[in-house]
């Protein structure tokens, strides 16, 4: 406690302009720094500046409630400092610690500071709560741009885009994002204001159906950027959402143990409802078209397999029928040809999702351990043989193969990144 009682020596500067030198013991110290006489910076939950000895433990300087709220980050260059709070306002200071009349603030929509870094003199790169990097200049002429852009809550959704290196992604920050896989960079993210859990984009049309984390889903043109349907389903979240491959009918698997039909038209504008796939004991987790579109195969939440005729929503019993059908995706996780994926010991929500490139006969799976995993398809046997890629350090969410298959994106849950791999030949 004595360590942060300032001593007789210690030159004290009160925000509040009173000369009271007493200083309440911060909760947390969160940021620190060294200047260029091997000085410690530090900033704390309390929004003090301190400036501690390089010999000995004893406090040089103390700026009281410097930051109302708290100090996040602190970066030295040369003989000026930058700290950050809460909000997005970047301040900088000289080397008697006090404001050069440089500042710059990011707007609530950027997130507040969470790191900031000297480039030179007057560019800065900001890094914020909300998983974006940006450029900053203090200069004479103050601007900024966003290096890189990301989620900032888990990622479930993913989906090929409006072309074939692009892909989109949705989370529970509310976002919608459309990312392009070439440049490596985000093209463009709507804020929806609500929980979104799924997406999938439609086969011929600029549109894409998303499933929120309540019982609703919408209709979102991507070219405009705005929502054009909205349709109430269910008791219960959307947890996956599929157009059939002509793009006739759209699927919604809710956690309600149902799986919802419609018929698409008026260029993708109008749904109507077809009827009910009711058959499943326990939620919907995945599903998948027949290249006919006539047939849904299903899975839910306590190892079900189930196949539907699209027209009725009648479940399919005939084996011979069943044998027969091809299917435009491979997203079920339980399945004749997925079952190689499951080692002994794993429960059903361990693997999160798998998809399938079709061109190459490659199958890949990502489950809760952080882990990509790449099979050859059909991959029926037990404890088929794979190769395990790590990257991620979170469970992983979703996989979806784009770029004519060349590419391969995977989205993560708690670290909420979006990463792609290349295809190798081997």
């Amino acid at each position: 406690m004595a360590l942060f009682e300032p001593t007789a020596s210690t030159k004290v500067l009160n925000s509040d302009g009173t000369k009271n030198s007493k200083l309440e013991r911060p909760k947390f110290v969160l940021c620190m720094s060294f200047n260029s006489r091997g000085e410690l910076i530090t900033g704390d939950s309390d929004g003090n500046l301190i400036v501690w000895s390089s010999k000995e433990p004893r406090m040089v300087f103390l700026h009281k409630k410097l930051n109302d709220t708290g100090i996040f980050t602190i970066n030295v260059n040369d003989d000026c400092l930058i700290y950050a709070g809460k909000s997005g306002k970047i301040v900088e200071l000289d080397s008697t610690y006090q404001s050069t009349g440089r500042s710059f603030e990011l707007s609530e929509n950027c997130g507040g500071c969470r790191c900031i870094l000297y480039l030179n003199n007057n560019m800065l790169i900001v890094g914020t709560k909300k998983n974006s990097l940006y450029q900053v200049n203090l200069g004479e002429f103050n601007f900024f741009k966003c290096l890189i852009s990301s989620h900032c809550d888990e990622i479930w959704g993913l989906s090929q885009g409006n072309n074939p290196s692009s892909f989109l992604t949705c989370a529970n920050d509310g976002l919608l994002s459309l990312w392009d896989s070439m440049s490596f960079s985000q093209v463009w993210s709507v804020g929806l204001q609500e929980k979104l859990h799924c997406v999938d984009s439609h086969p011929s049309l600029d549109l894409a159906a998303v499933g929120l984390c309540k019982p609703k889903w919408i209709i979102f043109d991507l070219i405009v950027k705005k929502t054009v349907f909205v349709q109430s389903e269910g008791s219960e979240q959307i947890e996956v959402i599929k157009y059939s491959p002509n793009g006739c009918y759209l699927a919604a698997g809710s956690r309600d143990n149902s799986i919802y039909v419609y018929r698409v038209s008026d260029d993708g504008l109008k749904y109507s409802r077809v009827g009910k796939c009711s058959a499943h004991s326990s939620f919907l987790t995945h599903l998948d078209w027949s290249n006919n579109s006539e047939y849904i195969m299903s899975n839910s939440g306590d190892y079900e397999i189930l196949f539907w005729r699209a027209d009725t929503c009648r479940q399919v019993l005939d084996v011979s029928v069943i044998r027969d059908i091809t299917w435009a995706s491979r997203t079920c996780v339980l399945s004749m040809e997925t079952l190689g994926i499951w080692d002994n010991g794993l429960d059903g929500t361990d693997i999160n999702a798998c998809c399938e490139a079709k061109n190459t006969d490659l199958l890949v799976s990502v489950d809760d351990f952080g882990k990509v995993n790449l099979f050859k398809y059909p991959c029926a046997s037990l404890k088929a043989d794979r190769k395990v890629f790590a990257g991620h350090s979170s469970h992983v969410t979703n996989c979806r193969f784009i770029s004519n298959e060349t590419r391969l994106i995977t989205t993560g849950g708690n670290d909420m990144g979006v990463f792609q791999w290349e295809i190798l030949n081997d």
